[in-house]
């Protein structure tokens, strides 16, 4: 599998974008405002929130191995790989919010 690197920067650079947003909504996010009685909702809440926390840290490390590789101590595969990883990772995230988004639209339109 032949990647070209401005292929790889293009992805690495979408990526990081979307991470970035992505941090900022983690970082508003306070989990210390629930209640007893929207334990659930606060179980569902941490369960976003590590997942993204480990997409965070895969584009971190993709980060790193891209960097790694201009100084000479990664390969392509390396970079290739952390990047693809960092990627799929991210299109996850997004499919889950879809749901979650598509989901509560479905609510929406309940007849009371």
């Amino acid at each position: 599998m032949i990647i070209n690197p401005s292929q790889a920067a293009a992805i690495y650079q979408t990526n990081a974008g979307k991470v970035e947003k992505a941090t900022r909504v983690i970082q508003n996010a306070d989990p210390t405002q629930v209640n007893d009685r929207e334990q659930v909702k606060s179980d569902f809440l941490n369960t976003i929130r590590s997942y993204t926390q480990n997409v965070i840290q895969t584009n971190a490390k993709a980060e790193r191995v891209a960097t790694d590789s201009i100084t000479g101590e990664a390969n392509v595969t390396e970079v290739i790989t952390a990047v693809a990883s960092a990627e799929a990772s991210l299109q996850t995230l997004v499919t889950v919010r879809d749901k979650v988004i598509a989901a509560y639209q479905e609510i929406l339109r309940m007849p009371i």
